[in-house]
């Protein structure tokens, strides 16, 4: 399938369309969409974010990190873009980083479990772990249904 024809297809409908790539685990499809609704509108929260994730998939951490820190210039507030900030910094060894970033999350969304966990895991990896266990037990309060405390 070819990339959108920003002039035809209304933007939700190539946001959807990109989803639903990505979903099915089709990243190529999902990047093409994106990088083409890019394209028309640069700042686009959502098809940065969801880039991002992709190339992290795809294990480009550095730019992953980059359109993540785009995105969140486009919502600052994005509890969600700050934790995965958090995490491809983690996966990029730059520890105290994530950590603050993790904060940020967690300052905007107190019951973020993504965020937790990744505060957790990066205090685990920093050698700090009282303060790792006392996160997963903060996450696990905030979000007791949530697997993702478990998986640290």
């Amino acid at each position: 399938m070819t990339a959108p024809d920003q002039a035809t297809i209304p933007l939700r409908d190539a946001f959807r369309r990109a989803t639903d790539f990505h979903a099915a685990g089709d990243l190529d499809e999902a990047e093409r969409w994106l990088n083409a609704i890019l394209a028309a509108k640069p700042e686009h929260f959502d098809s940065l974010h969801l880039l991002a994730l992709v190339n992290w998939q795809r294990k480009r951490l550095d730019e992953a990190g980059s359109l993540l820190v785009r995105a969140l210039r486009a919502n600052p507030r994005s509890a969600k873009a700050l934790a995965n900030l958090a995490g491809v910094l983690l996966a990029l060894g730059r520890r105290d980083e994530a950590l603050e970033w993790c904060d940020r999350a967690l300052a905007l969304d107190a019951n973020f479990a993504a965020a937790h966990r990744n505060r957790a895991a990066t205090l685990k990896d920093l050698g700090r772990l009282d303060e790792a266990l006392a996160a997963i037990e903060r996450g696990l309060a905030a979000t007791p249904s949530s697997g993702e405390m478990l998986n640290i």
